[in-house]
């Protein structure tokens, strides 16, 4: 949390050389989190710069979309089988 709230005080710039700023357990740990927060399209980096995606807004907008669907065909009895 303390990634995000850095980026965000940041106005959503941080240089990725401030990342020894942000309180962490260790430099392991920091590295853990950037990678998942990154991985997970919450933060992007470009040119040395680390930023809240908007990739997640889409991302989001499709799970909505294919649970609406889901949803949809239950109520209509539809079988549905989930691997």
């Amino acid at each position: 949390m303390e990634i995000l709230q850095a980026i965000i005080n940041s106005e959503n710039a941080l240089p990725d050389k401030d990342w020894e700023k942000i309180p962490k357990t260790s430099s392991g740990m920091y590295t853990k989190c950037a990678a998942i927060l990154r991985s997970n399209g919450l933060v992007t980096k470009h040119n040395g710069y680390y930023s809240l995606s908007r990739d997640i807004i889409h991302v989001l907008d499709k799970v909505e979309d294919r649970w609406k669907e889901l949803a949809n065909a239950v109520e209509k009895g539809e079988k549905i089988r989930i691997k």
